[in-house]
Parts: C-alpha cells; sequence; structure tokens
C-alpha cells in the first residue's frame, strides 16, 4: 500500500492540550540522548505525518484511541499499547473521529552517538507497554522545568525517562509488557477485596482458561495464586513498616482469620509472619 503521506503535514489544532518539557529541560534530556518529551490530551482534527524522520519517536497511550501508521496500514492505538517508530522510517498518527486520545511520548536525539536509544525494530511497530512510569517520569521533568529546574532533579527525570523509554523500544523478552497489569493493579490496590476467580474474569474481560494461560505465562503461578502473592506481598510490607496487631493486617489483605492467613504467610516467605517484623509494640 502506497503510504499516506508524501510530505511532512502536522496539525495541533485548538482542540489539544499539550504539555511540553521547557527548556530548561533540554541539557538533561540530551545527555540521555533524548531530543524533546511531554503529554498530549488530543482532540478533533489532530494529526503528525512525518515521511523520514531523523529522530526517533515514542508514543504510549493513557486513555482513549488514536491510529497509527504501520506496516502500510492505518491500526488502532488504545491505551497499554506503544508506537514505536525508529529514526529515518515514515511515522504517522493521528485522532479518530470525536475520540479524545491521551499519550505521553518522546523524540530521540538524531542519531549517531554511542549515548543514543537503540532500536530494536527497524520499522514503525505497535507493541503493548504500561504507559504510566513512563508518562510518570515525563510529567515530573515537565513540572520541575516550569519550577524551580532544579538540575540534579531534571537529570534524575531524564534519566528515568531515557530507561523507560529503552525498556519499551527492545525486544527483549524480560521486557514483554504483561496485558494483565491493570487487573493486579487493581487487586494490588485493593487486596482485601473478594477475588474470587468468577471476579477476576469478570474484570479481565476473558475466559477462565485465557486469564489462567496467560497468568501462568507471565507470572508463573495460577490467578489465585496471584493474588494470594499480592496480598502475601502488601502483608510483608505492612509487617516490616507498621505496628499494627496481625489481626488487623490479615483483614487488610483479605483474611478474617489469623491462622488461615499465617499459613499463607508461611507457605510463601517459609517463615512466619511474627519473623519478619521490624516495628515492635
Amino acid at each position: 500500500m502506497q503510504e499516506p503521506f508524501r510530505e511532512i503535514n502536522s496539525f495541533i489544532g485548538p482542540d489539544t492540550a499539550e504539555q511540553i518539557a521547557a527548556p530548561a529541560t533540554r541539557p538533561a534530556l540530551s545527555a540521555q540522548g533524548l531530543q524533546l518529551a511531554g503529554l498530549s490530551d488530543a482532540g478533533q482534527g489532530y494529526r503528525m505525518h512525518r515521511p523520514c524522520p531523523a529522530q526517533g519517536h515514542l508514543l504510549v497511550t493513557l486513555g482513549g484511541v488514536g491510529r497509527v501508521w504501520v506496516g502500510g496500514q492505518w491500526v488502532e492505538c488504545a491505551e497499554g499499547s506503544a508506537y514505536i517508530s525508529p529514526p529515518g522510517v515514515p511515522c504517522a498518527f493521528e485522532t479518530l473521529p470525536d475520540r479524545r486520545w491521551r499519550f505521553g511520548w518522546v523524540f530521540t536525539r538524531n542519531a549517531g552517538s554511542a549515548s543514543d536509544i537503540a532500536f530494536s525494530f527497524a520499522a514503525s511497530t505497535l507493541a503493548p507497554a504500561d504507559p504510566r512510569p513512563l508518562t510518570t517520569a515525563i510529567e515530573g521533568l515537565y513540572r520541575e522545568g516550569i519550577g524551580l529546574a532544579d538540575r540534579s532533579l531534571l537529570d534524575d527525570w531524564a534519566h528515568l525517562i531515557r530507561a523507560y523509554t529503552q525498556r519499551i523500544v527492545q525486544s527483549h523478552p524480560v521486557h514483554r509488557f504483561d496485558p494483565l497489569a491493570p487487573l493486579w493493579a487493581e487487586v494490588d490496590a485493593r487486596p482485601a477485596a473478594d477475588w474470587s476467580l468468577t471476579r477476576l474474569t469478570e474484570r479481565a474481560c476473558m475466559s477462565t482458561e485465557t486469564l489462567r494461560q496467560r497468568c501462568l505465562t507471565h507470572h508463573g503461578r495460577s490467578p489465585i495464586e496471584q493474588v494470594t502473592h499480592l496480598r502475601m506481598r502488601r502483608a510483608d510490607t505492612l509487617l516490616q513498616s507498621t505496628s499494627s496487631k496481625l489481626i488487623v493486617i490479615a483483614r487488610m489483605v483479605g483474611y478474617e482469620n489469623v491462622s488461615a492467613f499465617s499459613t499463607a504467610f508461611r507457605r510463601t516467605y517459609g517463615v512466619p509472619p511474627s519473623s519478619r517484623r521490624q516495628i515492635r509494640d
């Protein structure tokens, strides 16, 4: 299929709000092999078409949906997706009619330095990715840049942006995004809730078998074992950082019975909960 553009055609439009890293951030970004970073809440008519950009580009969707040019066709880029475009290859993305699209983005510096970002893809690609670590770092850099602009903090934020960018644009299996990450984040935020297998499948919007297979692939555990793992991790944190009684901690992670909680904890960590206690009454 013929490319959908012959020359650069960019349009932000009045319906789009953007947070773009301030000039004060440029030295910190450049030191990390980056050119620019920002957050966009794109509305009607937003489009970016670049037939042969000198810089690489990464976009991660936070909410809503847009469309991106991959393999000679337009495909949707929804939440949990990353659009990865190496330098020198066609790159295009735009909003859909009557749909908003929230995303974070990073431009890498022109290739040529050993410190520049290395792309594992030869063409623009759509890949799964957790957008929040990267977009949180971008927002941190943006706010520091328009505020006190402390150089050491700008360097720290830029370093995080590079690390998260590099993680996404590399294809190493260790960095594969877990498609169930939103579900496990919900469980981790509310470990005391009734996380039955039925509820897990409903929240994941998939069959029990699909949920089981994906959980085994990414975590080596069944869905219920993953819930227990998250609950015990939270319990371990509480044991080491608070003086709350065992019954209180047990209830905070979904157990009404201290004995059942202790058994689950010992099975996970090989020691009783009391052995992890750091803060004593």
